[in-house]
């Protein structure tokens, strides 16, 4: 699938361009996959690699669900820098205003 193809199909992803593997792409998190990684990070006894790990292969697109272990093994540096982008792209960097009337 190219990114093209999936942005067309998931709307919002994000792309890692000319890995070893080719292109990765990961789609915006549904509320869920959010919901329980956030859920896990918060557990002081969860084991934080682990989560994210979890939360990005739910939001994995291309390669396949059965090849992402794959560049996951050979690439594992690649598990933080995604879950910081996914939560960006579920809209963790929004700032809000507090506006006083």
């Amino acid at each position: 699938m190219t990114p093209e193809e999936a942005q067309s199909k998931f709307g919002r992803i994000i792309v890692f361009e000319d890995t070893p593997h080719g292109d990765i792409i990961f789609k915006s998190p549904a509320r869920g996959d959010y919901a329980r990684f956030v859920a896990l990070i918060g557990d002081g006894k969860a084991d934080k690699f682990s989560a994210m790990t979890q939360f990005i292969k739910a939001c994995a697109v291309h390669p396949a669900a059965k090849d992402i272990d794959k560049v996951l093994d050979d690439l594992p540096g690649i598990i933080p820098n995604a879950a910081n982008a996914l939560q960006d792209l579920a809209g963790a960097d929004l700032q809000s205003v507090v506006k006083k009337g």
